[in-house]
């Protein structure tokens, strides 16, 4: 068994740990000796205890058992992701449990590397933030494990976030929830969202019921609700806004995962400001086609104005010139027939 490649675990059927291989001190950071003198409910952070205790006690009738994804507790307080498989098994005579727990923290992390990389190529290829937003919050719920999404921006006018985008899975139903977080703005410090807003910096919640600074709390545990992120997108210390994401289950804080979010925080507000600039730059362009239509419309109407005048003058220099064309013949006439006398 010390020759295995991944972790090995036998507990008795009350979950006592019997015997591990030399690899499950590697993984947990516990001696043997250290291991077993632990019981199951030991070896996993306090919000999976009760799943992990019932799937154990299924899988003692159903003679084996399965947990996926799930985080155990090294000795240093560490959580690392795992697989693990058991099955029922004969060891001094007895019924007990074997289980080989593998160590999935790589592809965890190759996952969340999909997730940066699903974004950043959004953003790459989108031309419109009301289109990107919505694909940005399905990438990182479908690569990092999320359920629901979120998205509000800042009214810098008023220093209030308010939202503009959701998005969830299609199995989420949450309506309440929904329908209060779209009749709400938010101010700095209140909440989740308040105090990513404030200081400026990713946080994790674990469990919002047991939360008392989740303003939502109450109706999120209506809705199911209870793992919570919340980070901020921020350029040059300014804050455009924040993404919020919530899931069903409990999860502790994943520090890779917060890195790593806080990454695509920095390419989300780059793209966020090069679409306002580029939003200011259009609307400059747009005030000055305008200008320059109304200072031509304005030159053809004076041009207009100042043609219809003297087409006027003309017609009345016309009239008045027929009018004395008589006067004028019969005076040249008078002029010709005076005679003329020399000197």
């Amino acid at each position: 068994m010390n020759n295995a490649s991944e972790a090995i675990f036998i507990f008795d059927t009350e979950g006592n740990l019997l015997e591990v291989s030399r690899k499950t001190e590697n993984l947990t950071g516990y001696t043997k000796d250290e291991l077993t003198h632990l019981n199951i409910d030991q070896l996993f952070p306090k919000e999976e205890i009760d799943k992990v205790i019932t799937t154990f006690k299924e899988g003692i009738q159903k003679r084996s058992w399965t947990l996926k994804n799930i985080p155990i507790q090294k000795k240093d307080g560490r959580n690392i992701s795992v697989d693990i498989t058991g099955n029922t098994l004969e060891y001094s005579g007895k019924k007990n449990m074997l289980a080989i727990v593998r160590d999935i923290t790589d592809r965890k992390r190759f996952e969340q590397c999909c997730g940066v990389h699903a974004a950043t190529r959004i953003l790459a290829e989108s031309t419109l933030l009301s289109e990107t937003i919505p694909k940005i919050l399905q990438a990182i719920c479908d690569n990092l494990d999320w359920e629901f999404g979120e998205f509000w921006i800042m009214e810098s006018n008023a220093n209030v976030l308010r939202l503009v985008e959701i998005w969830h899975k299609p199995s989420v139903n949450v309506p309440e929830f929904d329908a209060m977080n779209r009749q709400i703005d938010i101010s700095s410090g209140i909440g989740l969202l308040g105090r990513v807003f404030a200081y400026k910096k990713p946080i994790w919640i674990a469990d919002v019921v047991c939360d008392t600074s989740f303003h939502r709390a109450q109706i999120a545990v209506q809705e199911d609700l209870h793992g919570a992120l919340g980070f901020p997108i921020i350029i040059e210390n300014e804050i455009l806004g924040v993404f919020v994401f919530l899931r069903h289950k409990t999860q502790p804080t994943d520090d890779n995962q917060l890195m790593i979010l806080d990454s695509v925080g920095g390419h989300i507000g780059q793209f966020i400001k090069r679409k306002q600039a580029e939003t200011a730059l259009d609307q400059a362009h747009n005030e000055l086609d305008r200008q320059s239509k109304e200072r031509t419309d304005t030159l053809a109407q004076v041009s207009e104005v100042l043609k219809n005048k003297i087409i006027e003058h003309n017609i009345i220099v016309d009239e008045v010139l027929q009018e004395n064309q008589g006067q004028f013949t019969q005076l040249a006439e008078k002029v010709r027939l005076i005679p003329w006398e020399a000197d």
